[in-house]
C-alpha cells in the first residue's frame, strides 16, 4: 500500500530535524506576549518539535500532537523535562480536555488536517480568550541565473513535481490553503508575515530537499539523479544558495 503523503516524514525524521528551517523569534515573542509565559499550549502536527521547543524555551508548557511515531520521538527529545507531553496522534481524533489550553499552534502542517474538524477541536481545546496561530514558512526564490538553472533541472528530471521548491510552481502549486479568515468561534483574526533568510551550502540544501514529501515519494533512482543534478548546479554557482522565507501566520482569539 502506498504511504499517505502526510505520513512519509518519519522515514526522514532526523534529516527533517536537521535541515528544515525553524520560525522567526518574532513570531513566538508575539504569541507569548498575547498569552503569557505561564500559558499552556497545544501544538498540532508537531513534527520534530521545532514549535514546541521554541515555546518551551520561553517558559510555556503543553502537549504536542504528531501522527508519525518517528517524528514524535525526535520531538520528545527536544522538550524532555520541559513540562511538555508528546503524543502520537492526529488533531482530528485526539481526545482533548475542554478549554484547557491558552494557545494553539500549527506550523507547516494545517494543510494535512481536515480543516472543519480541526477547527472544531481548536474551539474545544482553547479557553475563552485563548489564541490560535497557524503558520507556514514559504520560500521566496530570487530571479537569478542559479534559480533558472535549478528550475531547468526540475523541468528535465521531475517535470510533474508539484513543488514550491521549483520557482515555476511558487505562484500557484504547493501554496498552502488559506485559513478561513473569520471562522465561527474566533475573533480579532489577523494575518501577519514574518521574514527571515537562510544561507544553504550545497549539502544542506540537498538535505533539505530530501525532507519534502514530494521528494521522498520519488523513486530512489529518480530522486538520486535529481539531487545530484541540483548539487552540481549549486556547486557550479559557488556552493551556496540563499533563500528568503516569508513566515505567513493566521492568528485569532477564541471567542469568550
Amino acid at each position: 500500500m502506498d504511504r499517505p503523503q502526510r505520513l512519509v516524514f518519519g522515514a526522514v525524521a532526523e534529516a527533517y530535524d536537521a535541515h528544515r528551517p525553524g520560525y522567526p523569534d518574532e513570531l513566538f515573542d508575539d504569541l507569548v506576549a498575547m498569552v503569557g509565559t505561564d500559558a499552556r499550549a497545544l501544538d498540532a502536527g508537531a513534527g520534530t518539535g521545532k514549535v514546541a521547543a521554541a515555546l518551551a524555551a520561553r517558559g510555556l508548557t503543553g502537549t504536542a500532537l504528531e501522527p508519525d511515531p518517528d517524528m514524535a520521538a525526535v520531538a520528545g527529545r527536544h522538550v524532555e523535562g520541559a513540562g511538555w507531553q508528546v503524543l502520537v496522534g492526529e488533531l482530528e481524533s485526539a481526545e482533548l480536555p475542554a478549554a484547557a489550553h491558552d494557545l494553539f499552534t500549527c506550523g507547516q502542517a494545517w494543510h494535512w488536517i481536515d480543516q472543519a474538524r480541526g477547527l472544531d477541536q481548536v474551539r474545544h481545546a482553547l479557553r475563552p480568550g485563548g489564541v490560535a496561530a497557524i503558520f507556514w514558512n514559504r520560500p521566496t526564490f530570487p530571479d537569478t541565473e542559479l534559480r533558472a538553472d535549478l528550475d531547468g533541472v526540475y523541468a528535465r528530471l521531475a517535470p510533474d513535481m508539484r513543488s514550491s521548491l521549483a520557482s515555476k510552481a511558487s505562484g500557484s502549486k504547493g501554496v498552502p490553503p488559506a485559513v478561513d479568515p473569520a471562522p465561527d468561534g474566533f475573533v480579532d483574526a489577523v494575518e501577519r508575515t514574518y521574514r527571515h533568510a537562510i544561507r544553504y551550502t550545497t549539502d544542506r540544501w540537498v538535505g533539505y530537499l530530501g525532507t519534502h514529501s514530494d521528494h521522498v515519494l520519488l523513486g530512489e533512482e529518480q530522486r538520486r539523479a535529481l539531487h545530484r543534478a541540483v548539487a552540481e548546479v549549486i556547486d557550479d554557482h559557488g556552493g551556496e544558495l540563499e533563500v528568503a522565507y516569508r513566515c505567513e501566520a493566521w492568528i485569532a482569539r477564541r471567542l469568550g
